[in-house]
């Protein structure tokens, strides 16, 4: 599964004349637009203004206004689409710690400004940081994020004061680049390391019992639970294990992720991962979504209490297999011998999550991916369909 994004291919950039001049500037359309309805744009600076300024500004984020968040309608609010950005493009890399301790404000960083109408129509953008102040400020809140266009804007604070600034922000490069699509079934899987599968399997299904993120449990049966069409799924990827200290750095990582899974210093084999903290049992056809990131669950402290791990999804028809006629949770399990899951490890799925489908203006490319359409008449360029 090879993907592609702008962080490592063509650049979603838009010159302000293309838009501000272009006859036919609502003809532009973004690849995959029907998936997603809410539009993050960042401004590019100037290299002619000697004031500052921007010339250009890049879609940097864009997801669906449905989330299958906890609201009325099933919107994601605006609080947590700022912790989404900041996970997204903090200097310090995306990271599972803070997003799950919830100890930073975002607003610190930056602000989102909302654009009265769709840029491709004409705009406008705030070209100087004195027209930010122009545009309607959306706070981080408990309110729903709206469908439309929105700007980042770094923010300061002087004398209580919260200043505006134009600034370019650049999202992570993801630590996992591609899955390999593995399946724990009833059959053992063997590697080069050993075969400790059977006995993850096993513990992993007497804990579960059931679908973690459906419910669907395994029928009983004579010879004990029916695990057909259940799957034991790892959460980080076996696959990926060379990468782990990218994702995980020890010295962060320590206290809540490698004392407690007594997990090596150094580098990590497959064997090292292979514990029942890093898998759970999912539905087939619900596996093969988890490990294309089309879902994941997220959970962080609010206050002092931990909110229960839910489910979002990242593209209006993501995650087909699960429903969305209901809102969804981790499972819970019976009391268990087994250790539960790493909840470290399960945001750090999630933040890749982010990183393969909303950072970046949202476009994907892997084996079999489907692409909207362009306009009769129009030429893809640079992740815009232009007359």
């Amino acid at each position: 599964m090879a993907l592609w994004t702008p962080s490592h291919a063509k650049e979603c950039i838009v010159p302000l004349n293309s838009l501000l001049n272009h006859p036919n500037a609502n003809t532009v359309q973004y690849l995959n637009e029907e998936q997603r309805n809410i539009h993050i744009w960042n401004s590019r600076p100037s290299k002619i203004s000697q004031g500052g300024g921007a010339s250009q500004f890049q879609l940097i984020a864009n997801l669906p206004l449905g989330c299958w968040a906890e609201t009325p309608n099933r919107e994601v609010t605006t609080y947590e689409l700022y912790r989404w950005l900041l996970s997204m493009c903090t200097p310090g890399g995306a990271n599972p710690i803070q997003f799950l301790e919830n100890t930073v404000n975002p607003q610190d960083y930056f602000s989102l400004l909302w654009l009265p109408r769709d840029p491709r129509n004409g705009g406008p953008f705030p070209l100087t940081d004195a027209h930010l102040t122009q545009f309607g400020l959306v706070p981080p809140g408990p309110q729903a994020m709206q469908p439309g266009h929105y700007v980042m804007a770094q923010t300061q604070r002087s004398n209580g004061q919260l200043l505006l600034r134009l600034h370019t922000f650049e999202t992570h490069d993801f630590a996992i680049t591609m899955r390999q699509i593995s399946r724990g079934g009833t059959a053992s899987v063997l590697n080069t390391e050993g075969n400790r599968k059977d006995a993850v399997i096993k513990d992993v299904r007497t804990r579960d019992k059931k679908c973690r993120a459906t419910g669907q449990e395994a029928p009983y049966g004579s010879r004990g639970l029916n695990f057909s069409g259940l799957e034991v799924a790892h959460i980080y990827p076996l696959g990926s294990v060379e990468n782990f200290l990218d994702a995980f750095g020890q010295r962060l990582h320590q206290r809540r992720l490698y004392t407690p899974l007594g997990l090596p210093a150094g580098l990590l084999r497959k064997k090292d991962i292979d514990i029942v903290q890093n898998a759970m049992v999912l539905r087939a056809d619900v596996h093969s979504q988890f490990d294309e990131y089309q879902f994941g669950f997220v959970t962080y402290r609010k206050d002092s209490s931990l909110i229960k791990p839910e489910i979002r999804v990242f593209e209006k028809n993501g995650a087909p297999s699960i429903s969305k006629d209901q809102v969804h949770y981790l499972q819970g399990i019976a009391r268990s011998q087994t250790e539960d899951i790493n909840v470290v490890l399960l945001i750090q799925h999630f933040l890749t999550g982010l990183l393969w489908h909303v950072a970046g203006n949202g476009l994907q490319a892997k084996r079999g991916a489907v692409f909207g359409q362009p306009l009769p008449g129009t030429t893809v360029i640079d992740g815009h369909a232009q007359r």
